[in-house]
């Protein structure tokens, strides 16, 4: 956790003191989020069109959503990314709070994987049936 080493070293620069507030790791947190998104999602995105990751569009739906075909899916990819890069720098990993919406959002990410890898991978149009999604 980079804001508890940090903070460890406000004897040496006094400044770091402020990494003891929570609204401090937030904002640094939040900017970290962004940051990763905007520079390895453009990668993410590049890396799930070439390997043809993308939507499957029907044929007999409307011709405006031709238009999304090919549109690269799992991008809870890049979410997820961006979250746990953040709590992992940022967070304190001590809290019982912070390890139970890491529990939960992992496990969310999972159902959104499983959900993506039947549209893509096994061709299900509609993938993980409604109900397992709201059991999730």
């Amino acid at each position: 956790m980079l804001a508890d080493l940090l903070f460890e070293m406000r004897d040496i620069v006094s400044g770091f003191n402020v990494f003891r507030y929570i609204t401090v790791r937030a904002a640094f947190a939040a900017i970290t989020a962004l940051l990763f998104s905007f520079v390895i999602g453009p990668l993410i995105i590049n890396a799930l069109r070439n390997y043809q990751i993308g939507e499957t569009i029907r044929t007999d739906g409307p011709a405006t959503h031709q238009a999304k075909k090919g549109t690269p899916t799992m991008g809870g990819l890049i979410i997820l990314g961006a979250v746990f890069l953040s709590v992992f720098l940022w967070g304190k990993l001590n809290n019982f709070y912070i390890q139970m919406i890491c529990l939960c959002t992992f496990w969310m990410g999972v159902v959104g994987f499983i959900d993506d890898y039947l549209k893509v991978i096994k061709k299900m149009k509609r993938g993980l049936i409604g109900r397992y999604k709201m059991a999730g």
